[in-house]
């Protein structure tokens, strides 16, 4: 398999304070990637930082094959949710037109969405299960709900790459379950996908590999590689009484 991104020696600080440290890693096309790891570990810095959102202090990222100065140029191939916390919730925008912003890779932002963009949105809204919204605020909703029409955004932009920062923060288990399956099925048609998550109990049932930080790189590989005990306890302290056999 190809690797679409290939991470070498990167350091992020704040304030000489570092984030990240030496981080090393490769992913492969078509695979499903969790970064894990503690509050404060360097999950959504690294996630930012790829997606040349936060600038690193040292270190080298190549995404398709381009080197980290040219990736904006590939943006409408990189769809990325952010954290609920990250988002304006107040702005007057209703759920279709939230969604219908995912195609504007395609059509530019100054043309209008024609009907099959609006196709595109509503199906993408069905397949969240949230189509009977399509024409409520986006404020009106419940965290779950938000989160799932940021799903459908993300779906709709036809990525290549699909970025999601703690996707699952304030779903409930059905959501999360039904998000994961979905994200197994875009897998399947060639998609590759990286999922900040807490959940360790669901990575060795949908995860190709696992990225698991405390600031440094801790371990990555397939999840029965990273997850033992050692690996665990260095992560999060302590021993960690946990089956994560499923």
């Amino acid at each position: 398999m190809t690797h679409i991104i290939n991470v070498q020696n990167l350091t992020v600080a704040y304030r000489e304070v570092p984030a990240l440290w030496d981080v090393s890693f490769s992913i492969q096309k078509g695979s499903m990637t969790a970064i894990v790891g503690t509050n404060g570990a360097g999950k959504s810095t690294l996630m930012k930082t790829m997606l040349n959102l936060i600038q690193p202090v040292r270190g080298e990222i190549t995404i398709m094959g381009e080197s980290y100065d040219r990736i904006k140029e590939k943006y409408k191939k990189i769809a990325y949710v952010p954290q609920r916390e990250a988002v304006d919730w107040n702005f007057p925008i209703n759920c279709l037109d939230v969604v219908l912003m995912g195609r504007y890779g395609h059509i530019g932002l100054l043309k209008r969405p024609g009907k099959k963009d609006r196709d595109l949105a509503m199906e993408a809204l069905k397949r969240f299960g949230m189509e009977y919204y399509h024409d409520r605020q986006i404020d009106e909703l419940s965290g779950g709900q938000k989160q799932r029409v940021f799903l459908a955004r993300a779906y709709v932009q036809d990525a290549d790459l699909l970025f999601l920062d703690e996707p699952f923060g304030g779903v409930d288990a059905k959501t999360e379950q039904m998000t994961l399956e979905l994200l197994q099925e875009e897998k399947k048609r060639g998609r590759t996908i990286l999922v900040v998550t807490h959940d360790l109990h669901s990575l060795k049932k949908y995860f190709d590999m696992v990225l698991l930080l405390k600031t440094k790189l801790i371990a990555s590989g397939q999840p029965d590689e990273v997850m033992t005990p050692e690996n665990l306890t260095e992560a999060y302290g302590g021993m960690m009484h946990m089956d994560l056999r499923g």
